[in-house]
């Protein structure tokens, strides 16, 4: 269930986290644990849940995902933007 994903590419963790669903978000990261969840997972545009968060200002899952794993916040999505590029152009 984890892996399947839309006609967009995304995940129910990408969704959680573009739909800003802090409950939902929490919910799979509690239900699935951190290990099992794929936090690299992109959707067709290349952007990752961490591009999400930082697009919809939701500091609590941007800092929750941050400490998961930093990498997250350089990973690049096909337009060549960071979720760190992201937040500074915000």
């Amino acid at each position: 269930m984890l892996e399947q994903r839309n006609n967009q590419g995304k995940t129910a963790f990408l969704l959680a986290v573009e739909y800003d669903n802090t409950e939902l978000f929490e919910w799979i990261l509690e239900t699935y644990g951190k290990k099992k969840i794929n936090v690299f997972a992109r959707d067709y545009d290349g952007n990752t849940a961490m591009h999400h968060a930082v697009m919809n200002k939701n500091m609590g899952i941007i800092e929750t995902l941050y400490n998961i794993d930093p990498e997250q916040s350089l990973l690049k999505n096909h337009k060549g933007k960071s979720p760190f590029f992201l937040a500074v152009e915000i």
